[in-house]
């Protein structure tokens, strides 16, 4: 057997597993939901009202507020003012409520 048909042989049992992986795992992937099985929750994929604190201007000279600049994650920028500290600081991920701003947390499900 010559170093050239061992090597061709390598190669056939390579794909072979290979499609029979991806059968497999393509097979797993769209199998329905046994009766009486619940399917698993739908993630969120995109959130519209989540966005990351961009930029956070204390009241200076004349000003009285403080202003709060947001940046949304589809690119969209929002500007809040307030009376006090909001307790937000740059880079946190917060979510915009109806126009209250508020810290973002994380695993909890967007309403």
């Amino acid at each position: 057997m010559t170093l050239y048909s061992q090597y061709f042989r390598f190669i056939q049992a390579l794909s072979v597993i290979g499609a029979s992986c991806f059968a497999l795992a393509v097979q797993a992937q769209d199998r329905p939901p046994k009766l009486g099985e619940t399917p698993p929750p739908r993630e969120v994929r995109y959130c519209t009202n989540c966005a990351t604190v961009e930029a956070l201007k204390p009241p200076t000279g004349g000003a009285k507020q403080y202003e709060m600049t947001i940046r949304y994650s589809d690119g969209r920028v929002k500007t809040f003012r307030y009376d006090n500290d909001p307790g937000l600081r740059v880079g946190e991920k917060v979510k915009d409520n109806n126009g209250v701003v508020v810290r973002d947390e994380a695993g909890k499900p967007s309403p």
